[in-house]
């Protein structure tokens, strides 16, 4: 019979852990409905995948922002906003809070600040608990996805 070493010991708990902490992560993943893979979903105006996306203002935004990993679509009355997978494990994208599903009736508005291959766009909009909240994303194509989202939201 032959005992691992110390550092063997300890690699495997540390490799153990870390398959626990994604295993949990699926699973929250998919107790609260939140999908692990991004889809097209039906009746999409606008779709861009693997676009950059940081949410709010503060130092949290600025760490935990997304580049190159992010799902953005408009459907005729929703702005969803998901990561990729593999981005969706590890509990990421709610530490970040980069899931977004956003009504389009609470866009106040969504302006083009500039950019040269891909345009930044910042989208401000009003919560459920009435705060207001802003995503910027990075997207290739932000002329459709600013034409998608106020035509529905009325918003200017």
């Amino acid at each position: 019979m032959q005992i691992l070493s110390p550092d063997q010991l300890t690699a495997s708990m540390w490799a153990g852990l870390a398959l626990l902490w994604l295993m949990l992560s699926i699973v929250y993943r998919r107790f609260m409905g939140k999908p692990l893979m991004a889809f097209a979903m039906p009746g999409a105006r606008f779709i861009e995948g693997w676009a950059s996306v940081r949410v709010g203002t503060g130092l949290m935004s600025r760490l935990g922002s997304a580049r190159n990993c992010m799902q953005v679509q408009v459907t005729p009355d929703v702005l969803h906003i998901h990561p990729h997978f593999p981005f969706t494990v590890g509990f990421m994208p709610e530490l970040y809070d980069l899931d977004k599903v956003i009504p389009l009736s609470s866009i106040r508005s969504a302006t083009i600040l500039g950019g040269y291959r891909a345009k930044a766009v910042e989208v401000r909009y009003v919560n459920a608990r009435k705060e207001e909240g802003v995503v910027h994303l990075l997207l290739k194509n932000a002329e459709a996805f600013i034409h998608a989202v106020l035509t529905r939201s009325g918003a200017a």
